[in-house]
């Protein structure tokens, strides 16, 4: 409705244009057609980007894909498909994810995350998995950025779990296994677009239209985390 109603009003402005002469017709022809184009996108967008189930402001309950340690979860995400996207890493008991040393910045595994297990957060049916990309040195991401990463990708009651930059050759399951929650399914890695170790967890509905939408996680184990992002196990 709204597209038809746009394309009425260009119409108009059109005919209206060509009675009138001159530079100042003109440039209100312009800026005419860029609000339309501006409403447009505005008006269309919610109907393209609307998932086919579970609305995007509901929450996605799992469990912490960890077991024992302490970790930091954030979300920086801007892109609708992995806006509420977390991103975890582990944490010493000084809140470093890493155990720096002199020039031993580049070795992944100073990283305290780096091949910790990564356990099954849900009840699911494993979709696909990746495990060939290599686990690349900490901060080069110019040769790395169009490899995809290695991933396991689960589904659970019509909504696709992922989890992302797992280490090469390190996955425990294979596509069509059923797995549950608690289970051992792989390890933390550098794969993929990443800078240093991590594990990128998303939830989206399996049904979409274009594009998924990342829809809010919950962990059970939300009452652990602290104000700062900080989960204790």
């Amino acid at each position: 409705m709204a597209f038809f109603l746009l394309c009425s009003i260009a119409f108009a402005t059109r005919r209206e244009t060509k009675r009138k002469r001159g530079v100042k017709s003109k440039i209100l022809n312009g800026l005419a057609i860029f609000v339309q184009f501006i409403l447009l996108i505005l008006l269309t967008t919610p109907m393209i980007f609307k998932p086919n189930s579970k609305k995007a402001s509901e929450y996605f309950e799992l469990e912490f894909p960890f077991k024992t340690g302490r970790y930091y979860v954030s979300s920086f995400h801007q892109k609708v498909d992995e806006r509420y996207a977390f991103d975890i890493v582990q944490l010493d008991s000084f809140g470093r994810e890493n155990a720096f040393r002199s020039n031993s910045q580049n070795e992944l595994n100073k990283y305290y995350i780096f091949l910790d297990t990564i356990f099954s957060p849900v009840d699911a049916v494993v979709l696909k998995v990746r495990s060939k990309q290599i686990d690349h040195v900490v901060g080069e991401l110019h040769d790395y950025k169009k490899l995809a990463a290695n991933y396991i990708v689960l589904r659970h009651q019509g909504f696709i779990v992922e989890l992302l930059h797992l280490a090469q050759n390190s996955t425990f399951v294979s596509a069509g296994d059923s797995v549950y929650v608690g289970d051992p399914i792989g390890l933390v890695g550098n794969s993929g677009k990443s800078r240093t170790p991590h594990l990128h967890l998303n939830v989206y509905a399996e049904n979409y239209n274009l594009v998924p939408i990342s829809i809010p996680i919950k962990f059970n184990h939300m009452k652990k985390i602290n104000k700062h992002g900080v989960v204790s196990l």
